[in-house]
C-alpha cells in the first residue's frame, strides 16, 4: 500500500511540477523545472520503467547514476550541495523484494534532500540557489495541497507516509510542506499566483514567515489561521 501511495504521489506531483513549468517564469521556472527532475529522480527510483521528461533527461541520468554506482559524497545536479550516495544500499527488510528495494531507495531521496533556506560564502549553497530550493519547496507545498489521489489530496497522502516514518524515526527537524503552506497564507492569503513569489520583496516577506514556525513544530492547517493563535 505504501509503495503505491509513494509512486501514485510522485507520478501526481510530476506531472504538476511539469504543468507549473510551462506556466511560470523567471526564477520561479527554474523552481520548477529543479522539481521536475528531483521528482523524475524519484519516479525511476520506484519505477524502472517510468519515463523521464526530456526537459531534465540529463541531470535524471546523473543522479541515478551516482545513486546506482553507490558513489559516496559528490555534489548533486539538482541540489548543489554535496550527498552521500553512498547510503543508497537498501538494508534489512528491505532487502527481501525488488519492490522493497525501490521503496527504500525513494524515501531515502526524499528524506535526505533538504531544500536550504539559506545561502552564502559560508553556508552549503549560494544565495541564488537557497533562493530556487526555497522557490521549489513553496512549490511541492502547494502542489501537495492541489494535487488529487482518487478521494485524497496529495497532502492527506504525504501526511500518512510522514506519521508512518515518524513513528519508526521520530519526528523530521526540517520544516514541512505545512509549514510553508502556512507561511505563505500568512502573507498572501487566498488566490495569489506563484508568479506572485517572483517578486523579491514578496519571497522575502513570505521567508521572514517560516522564522517564526515554532519547534518542535506541529501541523499546521493553512485553511484554518486561526487555530494558531
Amino acid at each position: 500500500m505504501f509503495v503505491a501511495d509513494i509512486k501514485n504521489l510522485t507520478i501526481a506531483l510530476l506531472e504538476d511540477a511539469i504543468e507549473q513549468h510551462g506556466q511560470l517564469e523567471g526564477d520561479v521556472q527554474e523552481a520548477a523545472k529543479r522539481n521536475v527532475a528531483y521528482l523524475a529522480v524519484a519516479c525511476k527510483l520506484i519505477d524502472a520503467h517510468a519515463s523521464v521528461p526530456e526537459l531534465v533527461s540529463d541531470i535524471v541520468a546523473s543522479e541515478l547514476s551516482k545513486i546506482k554506482a553507490h558513489s559516496g559524497s559528490l555534489p548533486s545536479d539538482i541540489f548543489i550541495y554535496e550527498e552521500d550516495y553512498s547510503q543508497y544500499v537498501p538494508k534489512g527488510r528491505y532487502t527481501r523484494s525488488e519492490a522493497l528495494k525501490r521503496y527504500f531507495k525513494t524515501m531515502l531521496w526524499y528524506g535526505r534532500m533538504t531544500f536550504l533556506l539559506e545561502g552564502g560564502p559560508q553556508e552549503l549553497i549560494g544565495e541564488h540557489d537557497a533562493k530556487i530550493q526555497t522557490l521549489q519547496a513553496f512549490l511541492l507545498a502547494t502542489s501537495l495541497k492541489n494535487v488529487e489521489l482518487g478521494r485524497r489530496s496529495g497532502l492527506d497522502v504525504w501526511n500518512r507516509l510522514y506519521a508512518v516514518t515518524t513513528f519508526y524515526a521520530g519526528p523530521a527537524n526540517e520544516l514541512n510542506p505545512h509549514d510553508y503552506l502556512w507561511a505563505m497564507k500568512q502573507e498572501l492569503g487566498n488566490g495569489f499566483a506563484l508568479n506572485d513569489l517572483a517578486d523579491e520583496e514578496t519571497l522575502q516577506a513570505v521567508r521572514k514567515k517560516l522564522d517564526m514556525v515554532p519547534s518542535p513544530r506541529i501541523h499546521r492547517d493553512p485553511d484554518n489561521i486561526a487555530a494558531d493563535g
